[in-house]
């Protein structure tokens, strides 16, 4: 009989964990390709990067910046909002609210608003987000000589140790769609930022680029400049749903170009990424959304274990608490289904938020769920001491 989830300490989640994968690693047949997906939040990029910032300063303009702004400026002053000295996190949460009423609903415009000076401000903002973001916390561009995505010049030992877990679990991996070999790995993000693709261009440089082999939910017309299908790889190794927006997402003429490269600011702002910015009501009407969600509840539905990185599942993220409830939506899709939740929070504040979401676990007990108490790094170290495998060696500094 399984133990309930409140009977499992951090101990006993690692080895459930590494039981699996090593399950994963020696199965074979048609039948047995499993799926583990990862839902990573704020507490993923922070693993890999403390200095990621949090909603707070990320969210946050001083009135020196908004000046810099000719339409974000226009409108604030139309609100009458010229005269504050800037805009912290819930103001910018108002903001975006008010610019999504007023842009689709002209009877309740402000009389000095209009398309023309509406629209741009809203690409502003998201412009304003992606240059605060670098200010904050270095943005890993693409390396235009190979295609790559750089580790940090000092690599330390949390780090390495993420590196060393996502290796491991690629030793159980499938050798592609079909091959009836191992499990497949896919990863749905709430995050703009590049992480994920970093982690995975490093743990298996015989491969060619991660950006040729990454599913993404849309097809873009160009890589980093290049036509898309000109590009030397197309088997997709795995889904990477990005489902904010991304800071590479850019909307030409209603085709997506995946861009990499470093932009300056004057090519970010006539061409800003697509982002979900927050609100009092989240907009994900663009139709890069409406694509992607659909292919997010897919991976879900085929996924058997979920790894729930950093995302502590607020209630005002109720859209995509609607998306990650298709994991376990019906009672044969709960069946058999595991969720690992790795977080700082308190296991009674998650199973709370996971029993709201997941409305089987109580009454059949599918997904089984085990909480693992504390970061994630720390989780990505003991799976590598159960299992005897080598990190790389982290450089001082």
């Amino acid at each position: 009989m399984v133990k309930p989830s409140s009977d499992y300490n951090n101990k006993d989640v690692v080895s459930a964990f590494s039981n699996i994968v090593n399950e994963l690693a020696v199965r074979s047949g048609p039948a047995t390709v499993r799926t583990m997906s990862f839902w990573c939040g704020a507490g993923f990029a922070k693993a890999w990067a403390p200095q990621s910032p949090t909603e707070g300063t990320l969210f946050s303009i001083s009135r020196e910046r908004i000046e810099k702004f000719r339409n974000l400026s226009h409108v604030l002053n139309a609100l009458g909002w010229g005269d504050n000295d800037g805009i912290g996190f819930e103001g910018f949460k108002t903001l975006r609210y008010v610019l999504s009423m007023q842009l689709p609903y002209p009877d309740i415009r402000n009389r000095f608003l209009d398309d023309p000076n509406l629209a741009p401000s809203v690409d502003e903002l998201r412009t304003f987000v992606q240059q605060r973001f670098e200010e904050l916390c270095e943005l890993n561009y693409v390396d235009l000589e190979n295609n790559r995505f750089s580790l940090p010049k000092n690599l330390n030992q949390d780090q390495a140790a993420i590196l060393a877990f996502f290796r491991h679990l690629s030793t159980a991996e499938s050798t592609g769609f079909g091959s009836g070999l191992g499990a497949l790995y896919h990863y749905i993000t709430t995050n703009y930022d590049f992480t994920i693709e970093t982690i995975l261009d490093n743990i298996d440089e015989l491969k060619a680029p991660i950006i040729n082999r990454l599913y993404r939910g849309v097809s873009p017309e160009y890589i980093c400049g290049e036509p898309s299908w000109n590009r030397p790889a197309h088997t997709f190794d795995h889904n990477l749903i990005k489902l904010n927006g991304g800071f590479e997402i850019i909307d030409v003429r209603d085709r997506y170009h995946f861009d990499y490269r470093r932009r300056d600011h004057a090519d970010v702002q006539e061409r800003p990424p697509i982002l979900i910015l927050p609100s009092r009501e989240q907009d994900y009407s663009d139709p890069y959304f409406r694509a992607i969600f659909s292919k997010a509840v897919r991976v879900l539905r085929d996924t058997q274990i979920l790894v729930i990185v950093g995302y502590s599942m607020p209630r005002e993220d109720a859209l995509l608490l609607f998306i990650l409830r298709q994991l376990a939506e019906s009672v044969e899709d709960a069946h058999g289904k595991y969720i690992f939740s790795i977080d700082l929070k308190a296991p009674d504040i998650l199973s709370k938020r996971i029993n709201w979401t997941f409305s089987n676990v109580q009454k059949l007990g599918w997904p089984k769920v085990l909480h693992y108490t504390g970061r994630f790094e720390d989780f990505c170290k003991e799976v590598i001491d159960q299992n005897a495998v080598s990190a790389p060696r982290a450089l001082s500094g």
